[in-house]
């Protein structure tokens, strides 16, 4: 009778794990779709960032990402380039070195990417004349 009811003590401990388990991969995952699909700009604008890129030809959304998270711009490179390709003009991406701060949004540094932007945040390499 007392192997019964240990038995029936684990099996309920064992469910109440998986509950706690699947409730955490839960949030974690709403999380982690609200990250991508927010398209929230890592600061504020008074406590911006400011830093210039440049994008090769072939470059990767996650090197992108790559790029941008050791410059400041945003959190996580995964993110940005899991929020980048759900946008319209991830495959119009330029070539180039741009001026950007972290007060943009993902939409935003995009835009400015796929040269859709202001002229004035794309910088022209200097030809020497």
């Amino acid at each position: 009778m007392a192997r019964r009811i240990l038995n029936f003590i684990m099996w309920i401990a064992a469910f109440l794990l998986l509950l706690f388990l699947l409730f955490k991969l839960f949030v974690f995952a709403r999380g982690f779709g609200y990250d991508i699909f927010s398209n929230q700009a890592k600061d504020s604008p008074e406590h911006a960032v400011e830093s210039a890129i440049t994008i090769r030809d072939k470059e990767t959304l996650v090197e992108i990402g790559r790029d941008l998270k050791n410059k400041g711009i945003v959190n996580n490179a995964y993110i940005f380039a899991l929020s980048a390709w759900t946008m319209d003009d991830h495959d119009k991406i330029v070539p180039g070195e741009y001026n950007i701060n972290s007060a943009q949004r993902p939409s935003e540094l995009i835009e400015i990417f796929a040269g859709e932007s202001e002229e004035e945040d794309r910088v022209l390499p200097d030809t020497g004349n």
